[in-house]
């Protein structure tokens, strides 16, 4: 979910607000970020981004249809969500995340030469890999219109930075923004009840 930067603490007032909706829907809230880093790419400079997961898209969309808020045009000064399922059923609680926003134009040389073993160079390396990475994604509202996603999450802003430009990693890179144009941010996700840090 994408909202605006001014709004960070409105937003974490209604997150935690809608709580036992959440609860009702087998979802929480993982985190949340008003300072985005833009890696690669375009990211809107005054959106920030939060991250909810839910056991299925049947109980994001519940959650959706049953939150007042979000029903309001303005909300956040206006929202843009998006909802895609994951690759592991558990939620995963890592403070730091990679998202990419990826078009491809040889998905079939990504898979081959990037995918396998990018994920054993992350891994490797401590991260949750390919947490989300699909193209299965359902707009909920507003104007991001998403081709495939992929989510990484690290234990730490230091982590993901010494793995993202170490010199092993420069070659895969390569691969990827070969194979397809990328929007590549990062972030700490900050848990609700407290007040964000900022990243290195």
């Amino acid at each position: 979910m994408r909202f605006g930067i001014s709004r960070i603490q409105s937003c974490r007032n209604s997150l935690f607000k809608n709580l036992p909706v959440h609860g009702n829907y087998k979802g929480h809230v993982i985190g949340l970020s008003a300072d985005v880093q833009v890696l690669e790419g375009f990211w809107p400079h005054d959106k920030g981004i939060a991250v909810l997961h839910f056991d299925t898209m049947w109980d994001a969309q519940m959650w959706f249809n049953s939150v007042p808020d979000i029903k309001q045009q303005d909300w956040l000064d206006g929202v843009d969500m998006i909802a895609m399922p994951m690759t592991m059923q558990e939620p995963v609680e890592r403070p730091f995340m990679q998202l990419l926003d990826m078009e491809f134009y040889d998905f079939e040389r990504f898979s081959k030469e990037y995918s396998s073993q990018a994920t054993s160079f992350w891994q490797d390396r401590g991260a949750k890999f390919g947490v989300v990475s699909t193209d299965n994604i359902v707009n909920f509202r507003g104007l991001w219109d998403a081709r495939y996603i992929v989510m990484n999450l690290f234990q730490s802003c230091e982590d993901f930075e010494k793995t993202y430009n170490a010199s092993e990693y420069a070659a895969l890179k390569e691969v990827r923004m070969q194979t397809a144009d990328s929007n590549v941010i990062c972030c700490e996700l900050e848990p609700l009840k407290v007040w964000p840090k900022s990243t290195c």
